[in-house]
Order: C-alpha cells, then sequence, then structure tokens
C-alpha cells in the first residue's frame, strides 16, 4: 500500500514510525520508519475517475490551481 499520509482519515498525520505505531498500535504489520519527516501541508487528493474531476481532499495544491493548471472546474 502507498499513502499520502499515516493518518486516522481526518485526523493529524503522523510524522515518525513511532507516531504511525501510537496511532495504529498492532493493527499495522510492519512500519518502516525512514525518521521524522518535516511538518508540511497534508497532499492533494485528487479523484480522476470521474469527469468532472473530484478533490477528495485539499492540500498543498488548492482546488484553484488544479482548476487552473487543468484549465477545467472540479466536483
Amino acid at each position: 500500500l502507498a499513502a499520502t499520509s499515516a493518518n486516522v482519515s481526518g485526523g493529524k498525520p503522523a510524522l515518525s514510525g513511532e507516531a504511525v505505531y501510537e496511532m495504529f498500535g498492532d493493527a499495522v504489520d510492519m512500519i518502516l520508519d525512514g525518521g521524522v519527516l518535516p511538518d508540511r501541508r497534508v497532499s492533494t487528493v485528487l479523484d480522476m475517475t470521474t469527469k468532472p474531476y473530484k478533490v477528495l481532499r485539499e492540500g498543498g495544491l488548492s482546488r484553484a490551481m488544479l482548476e487552473e493548471m487543468l484549465g477545467e472546474d472540479l466536483a
């Protein structure tokens, strides 16, 4: 599984392996700990399986920025 962040939906992203374990405990089989990540804005998630595309989570790239880049309105 590749994910944009490790957190419970709507929760603060875990920025270390320890924080992932505190959040998910034994529900996760393995944690590859690459150290503490810098605290930054979350990823923007865009569903491009339908038209108009739908913003699932607005993060570092705003809806307005995406609309300008794609040249179309988003759902």
